[in-house]
């Protein structure tokens, strides 16, 4: 394996570990919850296993920004309200 790629993973797996991120799941999980949505239902809708929604929410694994536009439509929300959150939040400039 490269030393590129090394880098390139370590630095993939940091962002799970930023507080936006952590920030972004919570929120999720609050809007799932609010809607008495079970993970299973959020699977369902997703077209995934329920254990995918709880490594997510687990912070075992990482949404891409594809899977987040997904979740937020299972969730009838729109992805770009929750990315505009994020930016004001943590990377105002």
């Amino acid at each position: 394996m490269s030393t590129s790629l090394i880098h390139l993973m370590v630095n993939l797996l940091k962002t799970v570990y930023h507080p936006a991120y952590g920030s972004l799941i919570e929120k999720l999980i609050l809007e799932r919850k609010n809607q008495s949505m079970t993970q299973m239902q959020l699977a369902n809708k997703l077209g995934k296993q329920q254990s995918y929604v709880a490594k997510v929410e687990g912070c075992e694994r990482k949404l891409d920004v594809l899977e987040l536009v997904e979740w937020c439509h299972a969730l009838n929300q729109k992805a770009s309200a929750y990315v505009e959150e994020l930016e004001n939040k943590f990377f105002a400039w």
